[in-house]
């Protein structure tokens, strides 16, 4: 006679030999003993922009300001990055007349940061949706696609340039479960167009997945 097998015996035997968490990854990107590590990771992000330059505050204000990034995080504290963004936003010229203009920032970087842990303590309700919590920031070489159009009385005037800079930036990272992640994150772009300053700063919200 062939011997039955209590399913639910079975499986209580199971959670018992790894304390009742049975088939539970490892933690994500966990810091190893071995310092050659690597951890990779992508994210679609999003930003408030604000010109530092009053007088292009004045023609175009603030916008949304939105990109990719892709990252990877080797050593224990060291993280590269490369991203690309998409900013497009209208407004209309100073002076006696005005006249509709908008323009297009196609900014990306490339760049290096330095990432701490934060001790989330012996807060249970925190850790079972935040794994990690790290800080970060870090400096980088920015690419900037710059197209400004004017429709002024006489016939629009275009302007289609690139101007190469730097950016600087800071930022609080949350391990959610199953591989993602938050970013919030602050940024500085200085970014100067033959005597136009076109510096920035921006605000934002990032949603990655790490493998």
């Amino acid at each position: 006679m062939a011997k039955t097998i209590d399913f639910k015996q079975y499986l209580e035997a199971e959670m018992e030999e790894t304390d009742g968490l049975p088939c539970v990854p490892p933690p994500v990107c966990e810091t190893p003993p071995d310092p050659q590590w690597w951890c990779f990771d992508i994210q679609a992000k999003g930003a408030y922009l604000w010109p530092t330059n009053q007088t292009i505050s004045k023609i175009y204000g603030g916008g949304g300001i939105y990109g990719l990034e892709m990252g990877v995080q080797w050593a224990k504290y060291l993280y590269g990055w490369v991203d690309a963004n998409y900013f497009i936003q209208s407004g209309r010229t100073l002076g006696a007349e005005q006249f509709s203009t908008y323009m297009i920032l196609i900014p990306g970087s490339l760049g290096f940061s330095l990432t701490f842990p934060l001790d989330l303590g012996n807060i249970d309700v925190v850790k079972s949706f935040i794994k990690r919590v790290q800080v970060g920031g870090g400096i980088g070489v920015e690419g900037t696609y710059v197209y400004i159009h004017n429709s002024i009385a006489v016939g629009p005037t275009k302007t289609s340039r690139g101007a190469v800079g730097f950016v600087a930036r800071a930022n609080i990272l949350f391990d959610i479960p199953r591989h993602w992640f938050l970013n919030i994150f602050g940024t500085y772009s200085y970014r100067h167009l033959h005597a136009m300053d076109l510096s920035d700063g921006t605000l934002g919200l990032g949603l990655g997945y790490t493998w």
